[in-house]
């Protein structure tokens, strides 16, 4: 059966819509994104015209956009002189013989006195509702009418909602599909993807799909240019490329959730119309079923089957309930929960249900996940399901339990129910306050701010200290601002609040010392520790944030106590957060990688605000492990997952690795694109680390450019007033300074900026990644002064760090500038080690500028290409990437995909997909082979 397969049209025309209140918004002239679509039609036409009869049958989900075509269609027909004849299926006429056809026998009766008397007989009594002929009389006089029609004009037959059609009627417009021939006919359906019209149809086939993002933000944007852009983001991930709900479903929200000062309602609400296109099977379902499904969707979207499967029990239905729906392929039930399709369909499920219905839903779950837990949380709770003034008090002891249980999402999801529900001003507030709590904890600071914002309206009281807390903490994860925050959190600290919540406040305050390269507001915290009985491991993260104030070797020392902890359970993942932040900034990144590995796997069946920290962190240790790849797969998704949550200090983290990798692979538009945006971020929240990722983005161009333009940045890098204690980015940027300096003759400019840094350095403080990169810069300024004994002996003392040194990168850079300089001595064998090693970690790497660096020099050092082909020809470790050599290892040691990809952070389906391309590069066939081809791994984890 042909199909048309074109591709959607990103950029096509417009919908004609002025008015999103306008009821006639609908009505189209040309439609965005579906030129292709509107190419086919028009194609369909002009044939039909010329007397090659068309049969074509548009197919997709609801609120795709068919009705519109179809309408598009009539448009275009009426204007090139068609007859236009329209019917559409309703349900429930679903099971009266003929319905369907009636509204065509009505539109092409005129027609029938040129038909034999039978049938004109048949056609009299089909129009009058009264036709006792047999169905292939019926069909037959509906063919002639058709040809007697086309005869005159042009005809147009349209069908909408065919799948609604009763069965006699969907017989016959597949009985006249097969006969049409030379006719002037286009016979045009639209159905869903199910029904027996789509197993019978004799003609093309025309997919309608969903809008790819590009149209669907055009479209969105369009309709409501003024919605909050995280709002945006969340109906375009909900809307999934729907153009109906993106045209409906910012029109359920209010204007204060359309700007995003109010949290949007959970689940998402739908109107009518929507509800309808999303969920047309759910009224043929039976009562039981319709009542599981109403339950599963008001559960929590973090809930597993055990707790679905608990709330059906309670409330009599038996788990057979459910298969109706996995049948009819609207939900699929498995360990990990439910899973709606498309996932919209849960709020299409949830809001068709009246305001009782839903109340009982929610009591039931409650009541289910008292029963299921022990009695002393039960008697806190009513008893019975029927008393519905309970609900809210039910709904809020399962809230906070979930919370204690350290399940912050389902916690934030249950007391945003109990507010809803609760019969008082004063409960509801103290419910969306802990509901504000939960979603911050859970890493969405803006919903915690919109519910705490939701929450004083109106109220005559200050907001209680723990909740003042919350409203600060969310400000710090989104847009901090440090002096300011420094001030609020440090009266937080002396307030009233819980010992949790001052710890998450002493932390936040450590994080400002960070952001804004300030030691007050990490000093601050420190010293608040010192007087209170706080979290060891929350002291060592705040000691480490205290830039040249803390020795690496006494935090290094502090984390080694922890190594038998990470094997039990007694740390929290909020612990093992602050203990791999406190390894970061020790630069022991061994014991990070360990403790993020840790924290990651343990906060998998409910994320929390520290996993996505932990998630940033990895994204830093990937790039500094030159594990280049695994960071290109990850960055993008965590950045959006940052992005989405409002968490936009670690989305400006992320981007400021990304910055940097781009700039290191001479990615100049990427580069400056990103660099831009930290610019903007820092403006904005007094970022300095990513002012400064800005400017060494520049300076790193500048040097691969070959000209000055970098140089004022590279001064601004220069000149810190504490070099060595937040600006680890400045820090790290000294060689290109130097190298920067040094090019364009500022050779004094360099050497005070150095004797700066050696006067402020700290030794006992910093690490052998700086002594490398510290006596790599003296090196460059010792080889532009031609004082050539004071270069060689600074190129081996950093040669000596390097032995320490964890970051591959740096040691790559020093490689290919002392192999420079051994090959201007005339020491060509030395120089050509020194440049083949840094030449191999730059290709890895993808940094073309300092490939094409080596390979230069390797030639100046009198390696031919074709010589240098030959010594480093590929072994197979080189045929692959880094992270498919990887996967290949952990294949080869006996690990199924699943457990190489919950190892790596993956999917199975990457997992697969990787393995599928190793094996022909490696030449073998199955995973048994690898063992045999790939060498023994020298740095096993």
């Amino acid at each position: 059966m042909p199909h048309h397969q074109e591709s959607r049209a990103t950029t096509a025309q417009q919908y004609e819509v002025t008015d999103p209140a306008d009821p006639s918004r609908n009505s189209v002239n040309t439609l965005l994104g579906r030129e292709a679509d509107t190419r086919v039609l028009r194609t369909t036409l002009r044939s039909s015209s010329a007397g090659h009869a068309q049969r074509l049958l548009l197919t997709g989900g609801g609120g795709y956009g068919k009705s519109s075509l179809l309408r598009w269609t009539i448009d275009e027909a009426q204007e090139a002189g068609f007859n236009v004849v329209h019917s559409r299926g309703i349900r429930r006429e679903g099971k009266m013989p003929l319905a369907g056809l009636h509204a065509l026998f009505v539109s092409l009766a005129p027609w029938a006195d040129g038909l034999p008397t039978a049938l004109a007989q048949v056609v009299q009594d089909v129009v009058r509702g009264s036709s006792s002929a047999n169905s292939a009389l019926v069909f037959a006089s509906l063919q002639q009418l058709v040809s007697c029609s086309a005869q005159e004009q042009p005809l147009l037959l349209v069908v909408d909602d065919a799948h609604w059609l009763d069965t006699e009627t969907q017989n016959g417009l597949v009985y006249l599909a097969r006969r049409l021939r030379v006719e002037r006919v286009a016979l045009l359906l639209a159905a869903t993807a199910s029904g027996r019209v789509m197993a019978d149809w004799p003609g093309d086939i025309l997919p309608i799909g969903p809008l790819d993002s590009a149209t669907s933000y055009e479209l969105l944007q369009r309709l409501f240019p003024d919605l909050a852009s995280r709002v945006r983001t969340n109906i375009l991930r909900a809307a999934d490329g729907n153009p109906l709900i993106l045209q409906e479903l910012p029109q359920a929200l209010t204007a204060a959730q359309r700007a995003g000062s109010r949290p949007l309602p959970e689940p998402l609400p739908l109107n009518t119309r929507c509800q309808r296109a999303l969920a047309p099977e759910l009224e043929s379902l039976d009562a039981e079923s319709r009542t599981s499904l109403l339950i599963s969707a008001a559960a929590p979207p973090s809930s597993d089957l055990r707790t679905v499967l608990a709330a059906l029990r309670v409330a009599g239905l038996p788990t057979a309930s459910i298969a109706p729906a996995e049948r009819r392929g609207m939900a699929r039930f498995d360990d990990a929960g439910v899973h709606f399709t498309p996932p919209l369909l849960r709020s299409a499920i949830y809001w068709q249900a009246s305001e009782t219905r839903r109340r009982q839903a929610h009591a039931i779950l409650a009541q289910a996940w008292l029963i299921e837990h022990d009695e002393t949380v039960h008697s806190q709770a009513s008893g019975s399901l029927s008393n519905s003034k309970h609900i809210g008090d039910d709904l809020e002891v399962v809230g906070r339990a979930n919370l204690r249980e350290g399940r912050p999402q389902t916690a934030t999801h249950v007391l945003r129910k109990a507010a809803e529900l609760s019969l008082s001003s004063e409960s509801r507030r103290h419910r969306l306050l802990s509901a504000a709590g939960a979603a911050l904890e859970s890493g969405q600071p803006f919903l915690a701010a919109a519910l705490a914002a939701e929450a004083d309206e109106g109220a005559l009281a200050p907001l209680p200290d723990r909740h003042a807390l919350t409203v600060v903490g969310a400000a710090v994860e989104s847009e901090p601002d440090v002096v300011r925050h420094f001030a609020e959190l440090r009266n937080g600290l002396g307030s009233d609040a819980s010992a949790p919540e001052k710890a998450n406040a002493a932390f936040r305050m450590a994080l400002l010392s960070s952001l804004g390269g300030q030691d007050g507001p990490a000093a601050h915290a420190a010293d608040w520790l010192m007087q209170h009985n706080a979290p060891v491991p929350l002291q060592v993260a705040i000691d480490a944030r205290r830039g040249s104030l803390a020795p690496t070797g006494r935090i290094r020392a502090r984390l080694r106590e922890f190594d038998t902890a990470l094997t039990t359970a007694t740390l929290s993942v909020r612990e093992l957060n602050w203990l791999a932040d406190a390894a970061w900034h020790a630069r022991d990144l061994e014991a990070c990688s360990r403790l993020i590995r840790v924290a990651l796997l343990r906060s998998r069946a409910e994320p929390s605000i520290h996993s996505l920290h932990c998630e940033v962190r990895r994204c830093a240790l990937l790039v500094r492990q030159g594990r280049w790849s695994e960071f290109a797969q990850d960055a993008e998704r965590i950045l959006d997952c940052a992005q989405e949550d409002g968490r936009l200090a670690q989305a400006a983290e992320v981007m400021k690795w990304m910055a940097l990798v781009c700039a290191w692979q001479s990615r100049k538009e990427d580069a400056l694109r990103l660099a831009d945006r930290l610019r903007h971020w820092a403006q904005a929240c007094a970022g300095g680390p990513q002012a400064d990722a800005a400017d060494y983005v520049t300076v790193l161009l500048a040097v691969t450019a070959g000209d000055a333009t970098g140089v004022d940045a590279a001064r601004r890098l220069a000149a810190l007033d504490d070099p060595f204690g937040y600006r680890a980015v400045a820090r790290h940027a000294c060689v290109e300074i130097v190298r920067l300096f040094v090019r364009h003759g500022r050779l004094d400019e360099a050497q005070e900026y150095l004797s700066q840094h050696g006067a402020g350095r700290r030794a006992e403080s910093q690490s052998s990644e700086y002594d490398l990169r510290f006596e790599h810069a003296w090196a460059l300024l010792a080889v532009a002064a031609d004082n050539q004994t004071e270069a060689e002996k600074r190129f081996i003392a950093a040669t000596d760090a390097a032995m320490d040194a964890q970051w591959p990168l740096d040691l790559a850079f020093l490689q290919l500038d002392y192999g420079n300089w051994l090959r201007r001595q005339g020491r060509l064998e030395e120089a050509r080690a020194q440049l083949r090693t840094a030449l191999t970690c730059f290709e890895r790497l993808e940094a073309s500028f300092w490939a094409d660096s080596a390979r230069a020099q390797l030639r100046g050092s009198g390696v031919s290409v074709r010589e240098e082909d030959r010594a480093d020809a590929p072994d197979v470790v080189r045929l692959l990437s880094p992270q498919e050599l990887r996967i290949a290892e952990l294949a080869a040691q006996g690990l199924s995909n699943r457990q190489i990809a919950a190892k790596l952070y993956l999917s199975p389906r990457t997992v697969s997909s990787h393995l599928y391309r190793v094996f022909p590069k490696l030449g073998i066939a199955s995973r048994r082979e690898l063992g045999q081809v790939l060498p023994p791994r020298q740095d096993e984890e």
